[in-house]
């Protein structure tokens, strides 16, 4: 039984490997795809242009805090 345990052990860790590294190379792939440069690139452009047109002095920063959350079973 505890053989068996453990087998099932690796096997469920390398599948959670495999699905990390697959994960991981989505991003880097998304990340460096155009789509995702110019949203950045606009983005940027957007954030800039609304700070020029506040005054310094009724600037205010606000955040987004996002989580994200992985389960396991």
């Amino acid at each position: 039984m505890q053989t068996v345990c453990l087998s099932l052990y690796v096997c469920v860790w390398f599948l959670h490997l495999c699905v990390q590294i697959q994960y991981t190379d989505a991003m880097k792939a998304y990340h460096n795809s155009p789509a995702y440069q110019s949203w950045i690139a606009a983005k940027g452009k957007v954030d800039v242009d609304a700070e020029a047109d506040e005054p310094e002095k009724s600037r205010s920063r606000t955040g987004v805090c996002v989580m994200l959350t992985l389960h396991t079973c």
